[in-house]
Parts: structure tokens; C-alpha cells; sequence
């Protein structure tokens, strides 16, 4: 019974690379709409020391949009009837039971924010004047950590 490599190719043709290119798109939705543009702009400023140029705030909003059409594209371009009557439906249990705890975690989050924080304060946590602003050294941790590890002679 040699059905494990067919079987794992199949489902690599088949459904992982459309899998993919769905998750990737729900990914950069998420982040660009739902935890908005703006704040993410925030962090990088943060993490990086520069806001990103009007180049990649618009390719972060637009990414979302074209790989869906590209997800779906490549699903009705790409769908091929399977050549071998192979049983899917243990392997798409499985792939399901392992996938819908992700989803269950993040519903179940979501769900808490709400109740605690409200659903305006849910979708923009920060505003421009963010909370890293109140730390020593007017904002640049990079400068407070120097002048508390390397003092002037």
C-alpha cells in the first residue's frame, strides 16, 4: 500500500499552494485593516526609527486585494480532477482539526477585547501619542539604554 507519497503530492497540487496564498492574504487584511495602517506605521517607526514612505503603505494595502484575486484565480485555472480514488476525507479532518484551533483562539481573543476594551478601542489600540513615547528619553529607548550603559567620562 504505497499511498503516503502520491497521496502528500496530490494534496501539495491540489490545495496547499491555494491554502497558502488564502492564508497570506487573510494575514495582510488583517494587519492592514483591521489593525490599521496607521498603527502598524506606528511600530515600524518604533522597531526601525523611520515611518515607512507612502511606497509601502500602499503596497501593504494593496497586497491584500491582489492576492485574493490571485487566489481565486489560481483555483479555477489550476482545478484538475484528481487521478486516483483516493480517500481525502480522514486527510481533510485532520487538516482541519489542527487548522480550526487557530481560528478558535483567535475568535475566542477577539470576543475578550471586545467585551473588556469596546469595539473602537479594539480596532485602533494607539493613537500617534503611544505609550513608548512616556519612557525615558523622550521616546528613544536606543538613547536611554546608552546613557544607562555607557555614562560619559
Amino acid at each position: 500500500m504505497e499511498i503516503g507519497y502520491p497521496l502528500m503530492r496530490s494534496i501539495n497540487e491540489n490545495f496547499m499552494a491555494t491554502a497558502l496564498l488564502i492564508n497570506i492574504c487573510f494575514e495582510l487584511f488583517s494587519v492592514t485593516c483591521l489593525y490599521g495602517i496607521r498603527n502598524f506605521c506606528d511600530d515600524v517607526d518604533f522597531m526601525l526609527g523611520f515611518v515607512p514612505n507612502y511606497f509601502f503603505q500602499a503596497t501593504w494595502l494593496i497586497l491584500p486585494g491582489l492576492f485574493a484575486v490571485f487566489s481565486i484565480a489560481s483555483v479555477c485555472i489550476k482545478f484538475k480532477k484528481l487521478q486516483n480514488e483516493y480517500d481525502l476525507f480522514v486527510w481533510c479532518l485532520i487538516l482541519l482539526f489542527t487548522i480550526v484551533p487557530i481560528f478558535a483562539i483567535g475568535v475566542y481573543k477577539c470576543c475578550v477585547e471586545f467585551k473588556v476594551l469596546g469595539f473602537k478601542q479594539m480596532f485602533r489600540p494607539k493613537l500617534r501619542q503611544s505609550e513608548w513615547e512616556n519612557t525615558p528619553g523622550d521616546g528613544d529607548l536606543s538613547a536611554s539604554f546608552a546613557k544607562d550603559y555607557f555614562p560619559e567620562n
